[in-house]
């Protein structure tokens, strides 16, 4: 029988109280018998460890944590605290036999790797550089120096340098347990090698995207040329550097509006989250400027059209083809992933809010409702139709928020419709069915896999205790669900598959896949506006 988890909420002791928390294999306990009424909660082993994971290896990470905070390449770097985090993730346990040898002196070295060794030993030999040579014992490390990059500053193995062994590393007991993290682990959290070692000062204001040209560094760097959207608080602009055919979308917010409708908190919020992200399936903040009456931020533009959009024009029973929604989904998975790795939630996802980029891959957009979140959050905020229940409870919330969304999505592109949604409906319909979490399944489901259905059930639980992607493996319990085995995710990262449908793009400027602005739009949105006072601009003085 399982061990249990017990909480004394009342009685004995006050409350608070617990046992049956031994890890390890079942065994009589001592008896424990209630002296007054008492109301208990219990958990199983079973269910404790699939919700919060293991025991042992909650202790095995934390200390594999620490152990690369200590290795000198990793530690003289920038890496942040999420890194770390997924860098002890990324270690894989391998056994090798007495006299295996791992490494060899001036051999090239086909798989760099960094060793922990948890059981055994072995033993580093250099005739080159004897001050290398010593016996590993459980919690040493070894390899490090393969992961340095060549004299022609090209990293070993698949990266393609010459990297040789500066040493022999041989195992000297009968088995020898390591903890291995590869350079190409290590390759897919850091993004770029050369941050190893090497101590940076982070500027996001000087960061371009790969292949782009210099960032701007000023407003009368750009040429204005078309109107792409406009709204309350100000105007969005797709504009270039002067003579060069590069495009981005300059966001345009009135102070003015800003502070009289209360959103300044909000637009600074926004900013504080884009600084903080740069990927592939992400809209990508380049840089912010201000002046007396306006702020400024120089953003990606995402020129392909909304994802609602290639929805709406889907095939004969309402929706994507099932191969596109799952290759959209995982995109856009990785997208959040990104930001929650980063304690970003995003909080409003939706098919609006998910641009096709020139290659035809998702990208997400528009983060006014995205906040750092380091516990849970309590504010009503998002679209109704993607509203997670504890959301409508206000029960606290966390990134299991946009988890239940990217179901709703899933659904949305599988049935062309959305899961709560029924004909007639009005708000307060909409929000029982959710948080009673009433779907059903379109009646031509034969057309979908049944993996597919399972995945949305899997996002679609109530309680966020028990939805896919909040439990003991986070994210990779999604990565790893059924409907998703059969992506590359290494490749989609890279942009490597090709996607279900490339927009139609002319040339950088290339606004076609969006509808045309009225030329009434085209208006001076800051006439009649107040002038701030100086009390007033210390409100954006970080901006």
């Amino acid at each position: 029988m399982d061990l249990l988890l017990i909480c004394f909420r009342m009685g004995w002791g006050g409350g608070g109280g617990f046992l049956g928390e031994e890890d390890g294999p079942p065994r009589y306990m001592d008896t424990a018998m209630a002296l007054e009424r008492t109301v208990i909660l219990s958990m199983s082993t079973s269910h404790f460890k699939r919700v919060v994971g293991s025991l042992e290896d909650a202790i095995l990470l934390s200390r594999d944590r620490r152990l690369l905070r200590s290795v000198p390449l990793l530690r003289d770097t920038d890496l942040e605290d999420f890194e770390y985090e997924l860098l002890t993730a990324l270690i894989e346990e391998v056994t090798y036999r007495l006299d295996k040898e791992i490494f060899v002196e001036g051999d090239n070295v086909d798989e760099p790797a960094l060793y922990i060794v948890r059981e055994g030993a072995v033993e580093i030999i250099s005739e080159e550089y004897p001050k290398m040579n010593r016996v590993v014992k459980p919690g040493g490390f070894f390899g490090e120096d393969t992961l340095t990059p060549d004299e022609n500053m090209r990293f070993g193995g698949a990266k393609g340098g010459n990297k040789y062994s500066d040493g022999t590393v041989d195992v000297i007991t009968e088995e020898a347990v390591l903890g291995k993290l590869s350079l190409a682990n290590i390759d897919s959290v850091v993004q770029d090698l050369h941050r190893l070692g090497c101590r940076r000062k982070k500027d996001f204001k000087r960061k371009g995207r790969k292949g782009e040209d210099d960032p701007v560094e000023s407003l009368d760097d750009l040429d204005f040329h078309r109107l792409f959207g406009a709204g309350t608080f100000g105007r969005v602009w797709i504009v270039s550097p002067f003579g060069k055919r590069v495009a981005y979308a300059l966001k345009i917010q009135s102070k003015r509006e800003l502070l009289d409708q209360r959103q300044a908190g909000g637009a600074q919020r926004e900013r504080s989250v884009m600084v903080k992200l740069d990927h592939p399936f992400v809209c990508n903040l380049l840089n912010t400027f201000q002046d007396e009456a306006c702020i400024y931020m120089l953003l990606q533009f995402v020129q392909g059209g909304e994802l609602l959009n290639l929805i709406q024009g889907g095939d004969a029973y309402g929706g994507l083809p099932e191969s596109a929604a799952k290759f959209f989904a995982a995109g856009i998975l990785e997208g959040l992933t990104h930001m929650h790795q980063r304690q970003i939630v995003y909080r409003d996802l939706k098919p609006e809010n998910v641009l096709l980029d020139k290659d035809g891959y998702a990208v997400i957009v528009d983060f006014g409702f995205s906040k750092i979140v380091s516990d849970k959050t309590y504010t009503f905020c998002g679209t109704p139709l993607y509203l997670a229940p504890e959301i409508i409870l206000s029960r606290g919330h966390d990134r299991g928020v946009d988890y239940w969304a990217l179901g709703c999505l899933v659904y949305e592109m599988l049935f062309g419709t959305t899961p709560f949604y029924v004909r007639g409906i009005d708000q307060k319909g909409l929000f029982k069915r959710i948080v009673r979490g009433k779907w059903n399944i379109p009646k031509d489901h034969n057309k979908v896999n049944r993996s597919a259905i399972e995945f949305i059930w899997g996002m679609l639980q109530r309680r966020p205790a028990e939805r896919l992607g909040c439990l003991a493996g986070g994210y990779r319990d999604i990565k790893n669900h059924t409907w998703l085995q059969e992506v590359n995710f290494g490749k989609l990262i890279k942009k490597q598959i090709q996607a279900p449908w490339v927009p139609d793009v002319d040339d950088p400027l290339d606004t076609s896949n969006f509808e045309s602005l009225d030329d009434a739009e085209d208006e001076d949105f800051l006439k009649n506006k107040k002038p701030l006072t100086a009390k007033e601009q210390l409100v954006f003085q970080d901006f």
